[in-house]
């Protein structure tokens, strides 16, 4: 009580003790370059700081004149900040760039955005933008409204310290047939760029460059209409990718077979996910060879014709092809044949996780576990979603899970029991079976009993 006591207190000329409050607190003992890093770690982990009263920095600033000085002198602070906001305040810009002077020279990293309509972010990107020599981490949704010229055209003119770039847009040029379409963005000059996400309808210009730093590449137009030849001009440009995702409507047989025969190994790719509408992406994945693949998503609710509508035999290519590991396989809207898919099952007989979405028994007949087939035996977790025909649906889906929860190593059926053996833990179903009383099949309310997990899936 006498060290509190003392803290607390200064001695005054006669010896006497006055209160002196927080300014003699053992706190003030701690030296400032401490305290800056222990106020380092209040900011938030999973993102960019707000600038609201009750999270740091600002936080720290209103709790007394030293934190507020310590505060003001740890340009780190300040060097990341998130305005994502309904819509825009009047303070905002002066907020802004009270953040940016108080950064100083660090890399500086924002997200910004409006999702009320009518609400531009222009003010704030042309503030940003003198400073754009030190932009690091970029996220910039300009909702409703067209990309600022201003934006494109400093990314266009070089950010070197860029590293994490996303761009947003639900206004297309599409919709607005008097707007002039944006030129490809340039970004041949940022070569420390790790990761690119691009929502709106835009082409990328390498220039002669090669991103040797771009780990992972997604391209989601808001209307698709971006060919696949583009998609392979952007991969031939980043040879260490390792995630690519990219969405097209338009006719991926557009490739000019006589031109582009290259087949592209891609040494790091595990994470590939392709969607399209209109037509045909056979000659894309004819083009790719991935041996490091780990998840493969097709997301193929095309407008097909009958030339292809039971053929797509190029997935089952591509993972012959690349030899891979593969331990994720989602499906969704492919028109499917058993043989196509008993054909890529063959290719992936380290599988962990299989989603599809079909209107079909067809995943539950291939997965079911019989003498003569032993498909995918390390699988952990199954989700099959899509209404299917009523007519013996319960039994097939039961029969498929029971094969599978006692079923153990490569050619080996275990007995009841042997959990340690089974590799199986989840299977996802759809909605629509609620109502079949499926868990009132005794086998599957054993292998419920044992520890597998049933649940029902919405027919989304």
């Amino acid at each position: 009580m006498a060290f509190f006591s003392d803290s607390l207190c200064t001695e005054t000329a006669g010896g006497a003790m006055r209160p002196d409050g927080f300014a003699s607190s053992p706190i003030c003992r701690i030296p400032p370059e401490i305290l800056s890093d222990v106020f380092l770690l209040c900011l938030r982990e999973d993102g960019l700081p707000a600038p609201h009263h009750l999270e740091a920095p600002l936080l720290l600033c209103h709790t007394c004149k030293l934190f507020q000085n310590v505060a003001y002198g740890t340009s780190h602070m300040w060097a990341g900040i998130s305005m994502c906001r309904n819509a825009p305040r009047e303070d905002d810009l002066v907020i802004l760039d009270q953040w940016i002077a108080r950064s100083g020279s660090n890399p500086l990293s924002f997200s910004l955005s409006y999702s009320k309509r009518g609400s531009k972010i222009d003010k704030l990107v042309e503030a940003l933008v003198p400073h754009s020599w030190r932009w690091k981490d970029v996220t910039v949704d300009f909702g409703y409204a067209f990309v600022s010229d201003t934006f494109f055209d400093t990314i266009s003119r070089g950010t070197p310290a860029l590293e994490n770039l996303s761009i947003a847009s639900l206004k297309s040029i599409y919709n607005d047939k008097s707007h002039p379409p944006l030129p490809p963005l340039d970004i041949s000059s940022a070569h420390r760029l790790k990761e690119l996400t691009v929502y709106l309808d835009l082409k990328l210009d390498f220039g002669a460059s090669i991103l040797c730093n771009l780990r992972c590449l997604k391209i989601w137009p808001y209307i698709p209409f971006i060919s696949l030849t583009h998609f392979l001009y952007c991969i031939d440009h980043c040879p260490a990718i390792e995630y690519f995702a990219c969405s097209s409507e338009c006719n991926f047989g557009d490739i000019n077979e006589r031109v582009d025969t290259k087949v592209r190994t891609l040494q790091y790719l595990t994470h590939l996910e392709v969607q399209t509408e209109w037509g045909y992406p056979g000659p894309f994945f004819d083009r790719l060879c991935l041996p490091a693949l780990r998840t493969l998503k097709l997301d193929t609710s095309w407008h097909i014709s009958s030339t292809h509508s039971f053929n797509w035999p190029f997935v089952a290519d591509l993972l012959k092809r690349s030899c891979a590991q593969v331990e994720s396989f989602y499906l969704e809207g492919v028109p499917m044949r058993e043989r196509h898919l008993i054909d890529c099952l063959q290719y992936t007989p380290c599988l962990k996780t299989f989603e599809c979405k079909s209107q079909s028994t067809i995943p539950y007949r291939v997965l079911t576990v019989t003498e003569s087939n032993h498909l995918c035996p390390e699988l952990e977790c199954i989700e099959l979603r899509g209404r299917i025909p009523k007519g013996g649906r319960r039994a097939t889906v039961a029969k498929m899970i029971t094969s599978r929860w006692n079923f153990g190593p490569p050619g080996e059926v275990v007995s009841v029991g042997t959990q340690d053996r089974r590799y199986l833990r989840k299977v996802v179903v759809d909605d629509s079976l609620a109502d079949t009383h499926l868990l009132q099949n005794p086998a599957l309310a054993r292998c419920v009993e044992e520890g597998l997990e049933i649940t029902f899936g919405l027919d989304n």
